[in-house]
């Protein structure tokens, strides 16, 4: 139950985060009013976020309650594949390609750079579809004093 439940959470992130991937930026969205497959930005938000939690949640389970034999395996001292000193090359491996991905995302390095330019594209081109759709003073900037709701949480 646990592995059909992490798994149809996961297709549930996942899709939640490519919508918001997608997503315009919030001035642009609250303006034309943006949507996908029903949901408000706002609602992919709250989505995307409660999915998460429960994945963190049911990727402990599962890793405590079904995996915590193999992944201790993994980390006890042997005679095969150790570093001189002591690491289990794979648990060293593990973490260099762990610190390489966040490295490249933060400074916008390979992979990272690519997502966040195609990103920019697609949020420059919301941006231009809704200023198509936007009278002349709010292209200008004109409604920054007025008040907006904030964030709410769907019931």
């Amino acid at each position: 139950m646990v592995s059909l439940l992490l798994t149809v959470v996961f297709a549930g992130v996942s899709l939640s985060g490519a919508a918001l991937f997608l997503a315009p930026s919030g001035r642009v969205a609250r303006e034309v009013s943006w949507s996908f497959l029903a949901f408000s930005k706002d609602q992919w938000i709250s989505v995307h976020l409660t999915l998460a939690a429960v994945f963190l949640i049911l990727g402990l389970i599962h890793l405590l309650a079904f995996n915590a034999r193999a992944l201790l395996a993994h980390l006890r001292p042997g005679r095969r594949f150790y570093s001189p000193g002591g690491l289990r090359l794979e648990l060293m491996a593990a973490i260099a390609a762990g610190i390489l991905l966040v490295g490249a995302a933060a400074w916008l390095q390979g992979p990272g750079a690519w997502l966040a330019g195609q990103r920019a594209e697609i949020r420059e081109s919301h941006r231009a579809e809704a200023s198509f759709e936007l009278g002349p003073q709010q292209q200008r900037g004109g409604d920054r004093g007025r008040e907006r709701a904030p964030f709410r949480a769907i019931d």
